[in-house]
């Protein structure tokens, strides 16, 4: 009973705190959904030959560095959502954790850079990125790192609207993505105040799943130990499950790949596969 009393107090103080915060943002903002995971990769020949030759993406552009040297691959998954990969075989962890960072899209980034810094929370000012979209970026909590993105007309995706739409890509919406997190209860007051987040349920000290205030795309947060990767898994979702399947079993048969089918329950099936640095990537029926 005191277990689900504490509980009850906190939700009711965080949603206080999240009303002051909404009376001291004058402007508001929108979170529609996700927009990029973005990982660190030890072969980018190996990378593409999977999310391009394998899971069927195109390469709208890349970014090189001043010095000329390849700094980042996208891999286009709809009009508004890609894949970033890195090739910097030095920045993945002992344990495999390979990701950079997630990006969320906004409509407003200013009144969401008040909100963060009146919480004490440190971020970056909004500047324009190389891509040519204003971006804000925040490490809280956990140390993830979120890029929040307010796309412009002379951006790189505003660019490349109705392009590199590849026939041949296995789905075209990124859904979710599976986090680990050392404080659940710290990290859901984080995406509730701050981001927004709706809460869709708890398993108190085990896990969350929440979305993003303005659309259905989720995050999965599982309290884990610090040795865990800080990205476990991330989820596209297709029509036909069924037809997916077979798509992508010719495809591993030619390129070597490994695919797992996993059954969720008596009527769900989803499909798992890896990259060459371990990332999981799930491929799931949309509920209808």
């Amino acid at each position: 009973m005191k277990t689900k009393f504490y509980i009850g107090l906190l939700y009711i103080l965080s949603s206080l705190s999240s009303g002051l915060l909404l009376a001291q943002t004058q402007a508001s903002f929108h979170i529609p959904a996700l927009y990029h995971v973005g990982f660190w990769v030890s072969d980018i020949t190996k990378a593409r030959r999977f999310y391009h030759d394998f899971l069927g993406y195109e390469e709208p552009y890349s970014l090189l560095t001043p010095q000329g040297d390849l700094q980042m691959v996208v891999m286009k998954v709809s009009e508004q959502q890609v894949i970033y990969l890195f090739p910097n075989s030095k920045k993945i962890l002992p344990n495999g954790d390979n990701l950079d960072h997630l990006g969320l899209i906004t409509d407003n980034l200013s009144p969401l850079y008040q909100r963060m810094t009146l919480a004490g929370i440190k971020v970056k000012p909004v500047h324009k990125a190389r891509i040519g979209d204003l971006v804000l970026t925040c490490s809280y909590p956990d140390g993830h790192v979120f890029e929040i993105t307010q796309f412009e007309t002379n951006g790189e995706l505003m660019k490349h609207q109705g392009l590199c739409n590849s026939e041949t890509r296995i789905s075209n919406a990124l859904v979710s993505a599976t986090l680990s997190v050392k404080d659940l209860d710290k990290s859901l007051q984080f995406y509730k105040t701050i981001l927004g987040f709706k809460i869709k349920h708890i398993n108190v000290g085990y896990d969350a799943l929440i979305s993003v205030p303005d659309g259905s795309d989720t995050l999965h947060l599982i309290q884990t130990k610090s040795t865990e990767r800080a990205l476990l898994d991330y989820k596209l979702e297709v029509l036909d499950i069924t037809k997916a399947n077979a798509i992508l079993h010719r495809r591993a048969s030619t390129l070597g790949f490994v695919i797992e089918e996993i059954k969720v329950n008596s009527s769900v099936t989803e499909i798992r596969c890896k990259d060459q640095n371990g990332t999981i990537v799930v491929i799931a029926e949309k509920s209808l």
